[in-house]
């Protein structure tokens, strides 16, 4: 460690202790011991032996410390609970960040053989792991903003679950649509993947629905292996242009995991509305959240509040939540070069349905067919009341482009039959009073014995007619 790094560990954690006494009277060797760490991005300070009552007190303390420690506004002091102790990660400047990298993990022996992805090192340099061989391992969610090093994670695992296992124990599918592969060009040729990089929207849907038959499959002949890693990377792209995607990982997250099928999934926007369903999300057990904006978003990546995602230090930074807790983890960076000692082999595809096959799986699945894909009224309003292109539409509304069509051809569908047919209001869940001083037209729908007060379903049948 230089001179100038020690210094930097000292005089900070000096003066947090020093900020804990002033504003708390919690001091050191009389409440609590102090032991400090020097890693990757952080100095994490750990009050061992403390009463835990103390931890609401010093949570709250989080920009006071902060100050104390005489950080810059764009860094915020980190406060959590081991069990054990409270620990406060005191953010390093960057001039002081020690890289992780593969060969670390190779030197020190981190890697494991088997279907466990070693990601990088954590607060006392320990590995940090997904198991997937334990019982409690399904899915792995990984959420951050752009450059957060959402990417570099999911190839990481891919690339430990290609280094550790046999083609014949485990097998890679890897989505990629929106950014056409760029990022997995190197992973094309590896032995281990049961088809070619995915990479356009239709092929997507075919390999969705064959993977829903694969389940099916395995379930009536109780087949668990090979394992199937289904790697989707900027997974919102997916689900937005895609009408089979939701359905289909909603299921395969459901029950995919009891025949040895686990889903990785990538993207900026965990919501529950930007993944489709809240089914998807409640099996997706692994949490890995990066760098985030806000408060709200970091708990809605880890399904945890108070986890201070929002002052993670960029690339490579990322909290691990698991059934063992929550823990910090810098992740190695993965490069093409250790790519290219893998297993490699002649690219395979697999023998995939027809389109149309697809599209009726996903209704078998899913919905009776005669039942419309449901569309927000909030949607539809928006469309029929404040006309706009279709780019904009999705803006607005935070969705893809396919199902901003969608709504603008329902609305446009809306809007000729009923100034077709003389209605010249609309009404929703609540009667719009005969007094509206309204701007512009409004249309009512008449009272037709199909639940008239909510539109979209009473819309429909007359919208089939028009088609």
């Amino acid at each position: 460690m230089s001179s100038t790094l020690k210094q930097f560990c000292y005089t900070a954690s000096q003066r947090v202790m020093t900020g804990l006494a002033q504003e708390l009277q919690i001091y050191p060797n009389v409440h609590y011991r102090p032991a400090g760490y020097n890693t990757a991005r952080v100095l994490s300070l750990r009050l061992v032996g403390v009463n835990p009552h103390f931890l609401p007190k010093i949570r709250g303390m989080q920009l006071p410390l902060t100050m104390w420690a005489g950080l810059s506004d764009k860094q915020r002091i980190r406060i959590g609970w081991d069990g054990q102790g409270i620990i406060i990660e005191i953010p390093k400047p960057p001039c002081f960040w020690q890289p992780v990298t593969i060969e670390q993990l190779e030197q020190r022996h981190y890697l494991r053989r088997g279907i466990i992805a070693t990601l990088g090192m954590g607060l006392q340099d320990e590995p940090r792991r997904i198991n997937f061989q334990e019982a409690t391992t399904a899915h792995v969610l990984i959420s951050g903003l752009t450059r957060s090093g959402k990417t570099n994670t999911q190839r990481l695992i891919a690339w430990n679950l290609a280094r550790n296992v046999d083609p014949g124990q485990s097998r890679l599918l890897i989505f990629d649509v929106a950014k056409q592969g760029h990022r997995w060009s190197d992973f094309a040729q590896v032995a281990h993947l049961a088809h070619p990089v995915i990479t356009h929207l239709e092929e997507a849907d075919r390999v969705l629905a064959w993977l829903a038959r694969e389940v099916l499959r395995r379930g009536a002949q109780s087949q668990t292996s090979p394992r199937l890693f289904v790697l989707i990377d900027e997974l919102k792209a997916l689900i937005d242009d895609s009408p089979l995607a939701a359905d289909h990982l909603a299921r395969l997250a459901a029950t995919g995991a009891e025949f040895g099928l686990h889903l990785v999934l990538a993207t900026q926007y965990p919501q529950i509305k930007m993944l489709g369903s809240a089914e998807l999300k409640r099996n997706l057990s692994i949490r890995l959240c990066g760098k985030v904006d806000s408060a709200d978003a970091a708990a809605n990546a880890l399904g945890l509040p108070d986890t201070g995602a929002e002052s993670l230090q960029g690339y490579g930074d990322f909290l691990l939540r698991d059934f063992n807790g929550l823990f910090r983890l810098t992740v190695a960076r993965l490069e093409r070069r250790h790519v290219e000692h893998l297993p490699h082999s002649e690219a395979r595809s697999l023998d995939l349905p027809s389109l149309e096959e697809a599209h009726e799986g996903v209704q078998d699945l899913s919905r009776p067919r005669n039942e419309p894909d449901p569309l927000e009224p909030e949607q539809v309003a928006l469309a029929l009341f404040e006309p706009m292109g279709i780019n904009r539409l999705a803006y607005q509304l935070g969705i893809g482009s396919t199902k901003a069509k969608r709504v603008q051809q329902f609305a446009a569908g809306i809007r000729r039959w009923a100034l077709a047919n003389g209605f010249t209001r609309l009404e929703l869940d609540d009667p719009v009073p005969e007094d509206t001083d309204s701007k512009g037209v409004i249309l009512r729908w008449p009272d037709n014995g199909q639940d008239s007060g909510r539109f979209i379903p009473a819309a429909q049948p007359y919208l089939e007619d028009i088609s």
